[in-house]
């Protein structure tokens, strides 16, 4: 046990890249996986100091539940989901979501911090807009919505990169470049996907 808290950030980040590949193979094996891996990120993100990431790992967990499920049954009449697009509205709820989450979630965190004290959170706004990113990214792949690979570029992976540097989790910064690469091939294959699920109606919509 001792061996596993020791050497978190290094399986976390080994269990993130098999989570990552089965997600791209949409492999519903990936939601007890990431499960795992939200547990040790949990464990590393509470000795840092990072508690938005901390606490998101719990909301993550649910998520993973919900999606395991979702992918199992969400389909029409019960059958496995297929990959799909956000709608206009749905973008601009999560947009929203996004702009007003991170600095909610970052005020909450911060305050919750000072009253049971705790040291003060790091890069408490920076790590805020992550967390709430990664929520929305988490919402859209248990949804099979493809534009979850863009939020987990550009608002997550592309950030983490730094923020990971900044607190010299070098593991996690050496992951981030693997999460860009693996996020471009797994846009590419939901994308295939995603032409063959359109309906006559959707690709005339599309042209």
């Amino acid at each position: 046990m001792n061996w596993i808290l020791q050497n978190a950030e290094i399986i976390g980040t080994v269990t993130a890249i098999i989570c990552v590949i089965l997600i791209i193979r949409q492999n519903s094996l990936n939601f007890p996986i990431g499960i795992i891996k939200d547990v040790l990120f949990l464990i590393v993100y509470v000795q840092i100091g990072l508690y938005a990431s901390s606490f998101s790992q719990v909301i993550l967990v649910g998520l993973s539940f919900y999606g395991w499920y979702k992918w199992l049954y969400g389909g029409q009449d019960q059958t496995e989901l297929k990959v799909s697009r956000l709608s206009l509205k749905e973008a601009l709820i999560c947009a929203g979501f996004w702009i007003f989450g991170s600095l909610g979630f970052a005020v909450s965190v911060k305050m919750l911090a000072e009253q049971n004290g705790f040291a003060q959170p790091a890069y408490i706004y920076w790590d805020s807009s992550i967390t709430v990113a990664i929520f929305l990214a988490y919402w859209m792949m248990a949804r099979k919505k493809i534009e979850n690979w863009f939020v987990w570029l550009f608002f997550v992976n592309i950030q983490y990169l730094f923020l990971s540097l900044a607190k010299d989790l070098y593991f996690f910064a050496a992951l981030q470049p693997v999460y860009i690469i693996l996020s471009f091939l797994g846009f590419s294959l939901w994308y295939k996907d995603l032409k063959k699920n359109r309906t006559p109606n959707e690709e005339f919509a599309a042209v």
